[in-house]
């Protein structure tokens, strides 16, 4: 009687663990970037996940049996050709700065997506992977929900632009938290606070009549042309 009750016991209270074929998308050639997302998939795969990164920065563990890495180091290279840390404000106008970091990240994709492993991957089907994370100011890469039809997860290692947070539904005060493209910062002055507001406006400018039609217009190269619209796609993760 004792062992049929502990038996009883056992099978309530025992609860049964699945692992998730995850595809983690991290294709920024910037290792401060990689820093914050390699613990991520490294913890995944520990807990028993079947994890596939793509990213510029391998761990290369043998001890991560469930961990499949694609290295794009290679996209490295644009760095060596286009310093973008060096735009600043004082020398460039802000569509612009936007618009070069958007070129630059148009060209990272190109280097993941045509690389032969990843190219492997966009030929699984539908509902392969059960999660896809990836960063949230890629916006090609939110195409990637479109692909595999699986829920989603974008993280930053960075803040996000006023237009991201525009479109994920959490509205940002210009003066009381300046756009990281703003230099003011700490007590504005009544100029500044004119700036911070001028630097919102131009910035969700930029990204709603520029920036996001025309990765809208890679990623359908990339992910199909019944591809929703990059906003529909963000407002689902």
């Amino acid at each position: 009687m004792l062992l049929s009750i502990q038996m009883f016991l056992l099978i309530t209270v025992s609860s049964r663990a699945y692992s998730a074929k995850i595809l983690a998308y991290f294709s920024a050639p910037s290792i401060s970037h990689q820093y914050v997302y390699q613990p991520i998939w490294k913890e995944l795969s520990i807990r028993g996940h079947n994890v596939t990164v793509i990213t510029p920065n391998p761990l290369k563990d043998p001890e991560l049996e469930n961990l499949t890495e694609i290295d794009v180091s290679v996209a490295y290279k644009l760095f060596e050709r286009l310093d973008i840390s060096n735009l600043r404000r004082e020398t460039t106008k802000i569509s612009d700065i936007i618009w070069i970091y958007h070129e630059a990240s148009k060209y990272v994709n190109h280097v993941a997506i045509s690389h032969d492993d990843v190219g492997k991957i966009m030929n699984k089907p539908e509902h392969y992977f059960d999660l896809i994370i990836f960063e949230a100011n890629n916006l090609i890469g939110y195409g990637l929900q479109h692909k595999f039809k699986a829920p989603s997860i974008t993280i930053s290692s960075l803040g996000l632009t006023f237009y991201t947070h525009y479109i994920f539904g959490n509205p940002v005060h210009p003066i009381l938290y300046p756009d990281g493209l703003s230099v003011a910062h700490g007590k504005l002055s009544l100029w500044q606070k004119f700036d911070s507001l001028y630097v919102t406006l131009e910035t969700w400018w930029t990204f709603k009549f520029y920036v996001v039609p025309d990765a809208y217009r890679v990623a359908q190269l990339y992910f199909g042309s019944d591809m929703p619209y990059i906003e529909d796609l963000m407002k689902k993760v």
